[in-house]
């Protein structure tokens, strides 16, 4: 009976730390409110361009469906431009479904880095897989208090939450640290690899690697 139920209890925790793993990603995938702006405006010359301004310190790509899309890197990004006197047609004047994602989506990607661990260099840590999510996720089993170690070398993305951490990395591919019960890192931070970013949470720390 007790054999059972501390089967039962390991059960319980581990869904709950894969649960708790899910809500924190999709949470953490929404574009933050305002985060991109977009402005109709005149040039020096008379004529006329749309802006998106990307305040967030990662890339975003614009899907449009009637429409081409665009990668809007951090800061000003024109994406249309009628010359003074023009008589070209203007594509954004009907309306079109769009949305935003974060990263990029380069044509001929091939990833070749390899990642550590979240852990400190010569040490041990299990993890197990987190088969339901989008992203390949992995939970590692971290004290909780311990500390968190970037896998991989990236700029720190804006996030809602103070405990979740987005690194971007330079292959256009993210890693997303979750369940941190401390995070050191602050959006706009370049991190290396092996740099201490956090404090491991009651529940160990979730780490989700994917392409945008």
């Amino acid at each position: 009976m007790k054999r059972n139920l501390r089967y039962t209890a390991l059960l319980l925790f581990m869904l709950s730390t894969v649960y708790a793993s899910a809500q924190s990603l999709r949470k953490l995938m929404e574009m933050p409110p305002r985060i991109i702006e977009s402005k109709w405006e005149q040039t020096s010359d008379g004529g006329t361009e749309l802006n998106y301004y990307n305040e967030d310190l990662c890339s975003y790509y614009l899907f449009r469906e009637n429409d081409r899309s665009y990668n809007l890197n951090p800061g000003k990004n024109t994406v249309f431009r009628i010359e003074k006197g023009s008589n070209a047609s203007n594509p954004f004047i009907g309306s079109s479904r769009y949305m935003f994602f974060r990263g990029q989506f380069p044509k001929d990607f091939q990833i070749s880095t390899p990642y550590a661990l979240p852990v400190k260099a010569g040490e041990e840590t299990q993890w197990q897989i987190a088969l339901q999510e989008s992203a390949k996720t992995m939970i590692f089993r971290i004290q909780e208090g311990d500390t968190v170690y970037a896998t991989r070398r990236g700029v720190a993305c804006v996030t809602a939450l103070p405990q979740q951490l987005l690194i971007y990395h330079p292959d256009h591919t993210f890693a997303a640290y979750l369940m941190m019960h401390q995070n050191f890192i602050h959006a706009g931070e370049e991190v290396m690899t092996g740099q201490p970013i956090g404090i491991a949470g009651v529940l160990g720390v979730s780490v989700s690697y994917f392409f945008s």
